[in-house]
């Protein structure tokens, strides 16, 4: 038995990541039907033992497979073959279809005793868009449908309705278009809304009624495939399970074309239709952007050749102006809300991707974006670090989740370095921009050491360190050189604010040297009266004597029973928890 049939039968954890793979959804189900091959060869079997043979039941349900295998077969599904099947339905027979293209499945059923007006029913096959998702859990179908009987049987078989079920098997009715941000989406999915297509099939016939309005239903579980299969595409898209039916929608309509992409990140910038507060809708346009996607084939020699299709649209200086300008206004919008940390760090990563391929007419431009982006960044790193001192809350939970907001905020500031060479004079050029990615390193690795729950620290935010310290990492040379150019003056600086003891004093004047020749090596050494200072800008490490330091928080050292014993004397500890 092919391992295809196991797949749709059972629906396991794993199933084929394409259509391609899926030996009964390659080519356009064109095999589809052999599952009702196997079904009848079973039946066939069974239908010799004195126990079905007994079985009226068993007899009906053996000619419905024998003819719905037939029909669902694409190659034996005429007209001519679905007329004669319909009128030669005996009295306490039925007969499914199930229409792919459509999403949908028909049920014609003939009464015993109203054989000339039979009823039929319609139902979506898998979810519709607004019901996908992710987990495992089973989902609640409910049967039967509502069934609706006909006036006159004849509909049925007339040649104009076969013709329609036919069309209907092979292909997908197209809906109606939406339009957003000035250009047409079309709406056409490869899994379409089945209720549209049921729906219209039923209300075709004449003179049709409802059965039965009956509340009761017999529910039963049944998995269905958490995949939508995009019109043109190959591979199942998942989505997160964060994100909500509608979100999920939009996103998809996001996702609809590496040409696109920008330009719909463009339109979801402008109608705010995706919260990018959330980490699932969050992780879903970091991947997008980082994308590379196909170079042009065209055959065309240019000068961008460099440049792959999904991001072309960055090479145009008008896009990027009005880009730009939306990214200016989301920063502005959020400047005075330090719990938005992933708007700001989705903003950065649009920002910097912007900078590494834009014309050089628009450096400057994005350059004074990424400024801004990493001027919140440490304007909020402020805000959250005096929160966390003066907290009364005995919640350490809340203080937790705080670490957790200038941990992802630092890597924001990181990511604010994270361009190519031939740009990077932009963003790291001056004592000041060094003391920022310093403050930025020691912000990370400090809140992370200081989170007692690391269990928390989500995997989207661990990649994204990753990702930070292979920008810390990759700027070590440029950092390298201009530490030599300035004596290491910056280092000097950034002590005299981190270090509470040259704090104190307001200024340092140690002798720093880099511990190896290796430009991609992170540390600094310094020995400044009797202390040894280590620092390293990959991992955010500020050693003393080869230990981490802490101090009393400020609360204490400025009470003032503290100061009338203690005066100004620092007391270094260790922490420990």
């Amino acid at each position: 038995m092919n391992e295809s049939i196991l797949n749709h039968l059972f629906l396991p954890h794993y199933l084929p990541s394409s259509v391609d793979d899926d030996y009964f959804l390659q080519n356009n189900h064109q095999y589809e039907h052999m599952i009702l091959e196997y079904m009848k060869e079973y039946f066939n079997q069974l239908e010799s033992t004195k126990e079905t043979s007994e079985l009226p039941i068993f007899s009906a349900l053996i000619n419905c497979v024998k003819h719905w295998s037939i029909l669902q077969n694409r190659q034996t599904c005429t007209e001519a073959n679905l007329q004669s099947t319909i009128t030669k339905l005996t009295p306490g027979s039925f007969l499914p279809l199930y229409f792919d293209a459509q999403n949908a499945a028909i049920l014609i059923e003939i009464e015993k005793n109203n054989v000339y007006r039979p009823l039929v029913s319609s139902w979506q096959v898998l979810l519709p868009t607004q019901e996908i998702t992710s987990s495992l859990v089973p989902h609640f179908s409910c049967f039967p449908v509502t069934p609706y009987r006909l006036y006159d049987r004849s509909q049925l078989s007339s040649l104009a309705h076969c013709e329609l079920l036919v069309d209907l098997m092979n292909n997908t009715m197209e809906y109606s278009k939406s339009y957003k941000a000035s250009r047409q989406v079309n709406e056409i999915r490869n899994v379409p809304e089945s209720y549209y297509v049921c729906q219209w099939w039923i209300q075709q016939f004449e003179g049709i009624k409802i059965k039965s309005k009956s509340n009761r239903s017999i529910q039963f579980k049944k998995k269905h495939r958490d995949q939508i299969r995009w019109n043109g595409a190959l591979l199942p898209f998942r989505r997160s399970a964060r994100v909500k039916p509608t979100q999920f929608v939009e996103f998809g309509s996001f996702r609809s074309g590496h040409r696109l992409q920008w330009w719909n990140l463009l339109a979801m910038l402008e109608l705010d239709s995706l919260p990018i507060a959330e980490e699932s809708v969050a992780i879903l346009i970091i991947h997008s952007i980082l994308q590379y996607g196909p170079l042009a084939m065209d055959g065309k020699p240019s000068n961008n050749s460099w440049c792959s299709e999904a991001h072309k649209q960055l090479l145009e200086d008008n896009f990027i102006d009005e880009l730009t300008t939306r990214l200016d206004r989301r920063l502005d919008d959020c400047e005075l809300n330090w719990q938005n940390e992933l708007v700001l760090l989705v903003i950065t990563m649009i920002t910097m991707r912007m900078l590494t391929i834009c014309n050089s007419t628009r450096e400057g431009k994005v350059v004074n974006l990424a400024i801004k982006c990493r001027r919140i960044g440490e304007k909020w790193i402020d805000l959250i670090s005096e929160t966390i001192k003066f907290t009364s809350s005995p919640d350490f939970s809340e203080v937790e989740n705080l670490r957790l907001k200038l941990v992802t905020i630092g890597i924001s500031c990181i990511l604010t370095f994270s361009t190519h060479s031939d740009r990077i004079h932009c963003l790291l050029s001056s004592s000041e921009h060094v003391i920022s990615l310093l403050k930025a390193a020691t912000t990370t690795h400090d809140n992370i050491i200081l989170n007692k729950t690391q269990s928390n620290i989500s995997t989207f935010v661990r990649n994204m360190m990753r990702f930070s310290e292979r920008t810390l990492m990759m700027v070590q040379p440029i950092v390298a050189e201009f530490l030599q150019k300035t004596c290491f003056q910056s280092l000097n600086d950034f002590v005299a604010i981190y270090w509470a003891v040259i704090r104190s004093k307001g200024t340092m004047n140690g002798q720093w040297k880099k511990r190896t020749e290796d430009l991609y090596d992170g540390w600094y050494d310094c020995q400044y009266e009797s202390r040894y200072i280590s620092i390293n800008f990959i991992k955010g490490t500020f050693l003393v004597d080869g230990m981490a330091i802490g101090f009393l928080p400020e609360n204490i050292t400025t009470n003032e029973l503290f100061v009338r014993v203690f005066e100004e004397h620092i007391f270094e500890v260790i922490v420990i928890g």
